[in-house]
């Protein structure tokens, strides 16, 4: 299978979750790679290009959290006003807010939000880090080229030196280019030809390296040629510079893990939600009886099943109170979402059908097909996405106990909603989850700041932590402060990317969390 169809097909589910037009990243590809190319570059570096831009999105998730909550909700419009602006320009930042961002709040609220944005936009120049940091965790999974790699510090490096006062002779060139290749691309998308090229303009010396900005408007239409010979994804496929590299089923994995990671990253309620289903789903699927090759297959759709989710705004996934109609119509439309973004490249659409089941019901009551749902594979994974929904919180939904959820699971059985075989599998799965060894945590950290770790990726506040684990608020400090000395991490965002890095706060079953063990064991 080759390593372009996949990482590209995750690059779409980046699009979403900044805004960006669906299949932007491809395009943004194209033209990068065509721009190092017609640059001179050497087949080496243009392939270095044409990977490092495929991740150069995918690391926005990281502050989804902060982003949603400083823009009113609207955390995938926030990404694309900075995205469609030079954002250390206040001014032109402030029009790029207003003119996009939760354009249906009350206008005080956005006055409010935007002005604190502004009045603290230093700030979030750290963020930028963040981003780059979870791309590199992503790259660094995968056989990409090691100069891919040497990229990712510099994601968002500036030429004039704007951010990190890196120098203009240390930004690699693959970098210099995919800079300028998301800029047209995006341009051309939303707004045109020539506003593409006036942009470019605009932006050369600034965070555009001026050279290849005038390399690209001077050669405009032989490098954007490629893009007018047919579908997009096989565009941007066949622009792959040398021989393709390919990948085999031991990278299967890694890559549904960056899927799961990628979305469950967006918001602090859904941290680690995909890892447990698909924990929970390999459990019950051995319980039930399924072969090897299709087991693996449940995991690995129970693992992208919640991806369509990058399309769907905070605002709508962090809601405590009754969705309207429109807004549950909305919120639904991440099931079709994620068959969406899955149907482009292998190994994801090799699961057919699978990964967007988890809503679907054995009656067929679910959503968005409407269908019923016969197949095993499809009803453990809705039982099993169920039970995990039920027994952590959410959104105005505290955590039911183990007892609570097994009712509930065992009336939807009844009900004909869930399959009754399925269900049982899920709960005896839930109910005996299998003995592993404990294995060694990093940086030397104990299996309580393991525990605080958790929290913390959940932005969950140190008297909201002293009180889900039962220890004082002073206790819990010394904790924070004993993460932050081991790790040299400190914020929300770090200390996530810093858990899915090193596999904390994921896997109740690989860790064995104390809290984790009564919430699912009811012990």
């Amino acid at each position: 299978m080759r390593l372009s169809e996949a990482i590209g097909t995750l690059a779409i589910a980046g699009d979403c979750a900044t805004g960006r037009p669906r299949g932007a990243c491809l395009t943004g590809s194209v033209i990068a790679t065509g721009l190092a190319r017609s640059y001179g570059l050497d087949e080496k570096t243009c392939k270095a290009t044409y990977y490092t831009s495929l991740f150069r999105f995918l690391g926005c998730t990281s502050s989804g959290p902060e982003a949603g909550s400083m823009a009113l909700g609207d955390d995938r419009r926030f990404s694309l006003a900075f995205l469609l602006c030079d954002w250390l320009d206040l001014s032109a930042l402030e029009a790029a807010l207003k003119a996009g961002v939760a354009l249906d709040a009350a206008p005080d609220a956005r006055d409010a939000a935007f002005g604190t944005i502004l009045e603290h936009h230093d700030a979030i120049k750290g963020i930028v880090e963040i981003h780059c940091e979870q791309s590199r965790t992503f790259a660094a999974r995968l056989p990409v080229p090691a100069n891919v790699l040497q990229c990712m510090p510099y994601l968002y490096a500036r030429w004039d030196g704007g951010l990190g006062k890196v120098g203009t002779e240390d930004i690699p060139a693959p970098v210099r280019a995919v800079s300028i290749g998301h800029v047209a691309a995006l341009y051309c998308r939303l707004r045109g030809v020539q506003a593409a090229k006036d942009e470019i303009a605009n932006r050369a010396g600034r965070d555009l390296d001026p050279q290849m900005c005038a390399h690209l408007l001077a050669n405009w239409d032989v490098i954007f040629a490629p893009l007018e010979d047919g579908s997009e994804f096989d565009v941007f496929v066949a622009a792959e510079p040398g021989s393709p590299i390919f990948f085999g089923i031991e990278h299967c994995e890694a890559l549904s893990l960056i899927g799961a990671d990628l979305v469950d990253q967006k918001s602090e309620w859904m941290g680690g939600h995909s890892r447990r289903v698909s924990a929970l789903s390999g459990r019950a699927g051995q319980i039930v009886g399924i072969a090897e090759q299709p087991l693996m297959e449940l995991r690995h759709s129970a693992l992208l099943h919640d991806i369509g989710k990058c399309a769907i705004d905070n605002r709508l996934l962090n809601k405590a109170a009754d969705l309207s109609h429109a807004e549950r119509l909305e919120f639904e439309s991440h099931s079709f979402q994620t068959e969406y973004i899955l149907s482009h490249g292998d190994p994801f659409r090799t699961f057919g059908m699978l990964p967007s089941s988890a809503e679907e019901r054995f009656d067929g009551s679910g959503y968005h097909r409407h269908m019923e749902q016969k197949g095993m594979r499809e009803n453990v994974l809705a039982a099993a996405n169920l039970y995990d929904e039920l027994v952590f919180d959410r959104p105005g939904h505290p955590a039911m106990s183990a007892k609570e959820a097994t009712d509930h699971l065992t009336e939807q059985s009844k009900s004909g909603a869930l399959m009754p075989n399925a269900v049982a599998a899920v709960l005896q799965a839930a109910g005996s989850p299998a003995k592993t060894a404990r294995k060694a945590l990093p940086f030397g950290l104990s299996r309580r700041e393991a525990q605080v770790i958790a929290c913390l990726a959940r932005s969950e506040t140190t008297p909201q932590i002293a009180a889900r684990l039962g220890i004082s608020a002073k206790t819990t400090d010394h904790h924070v402060q004993s993460i932050y000395t081991k790790t040299g991490v400190r914020g929300r965002a770090a200390i996530a990317i810093l858990a899915i890095e090193h596999g904390l706060g994921s896997d109740e079953k690989e860790l064995a969390w104390d809290v984790i063990k009564r919430k699912w064991l009811n012990r």
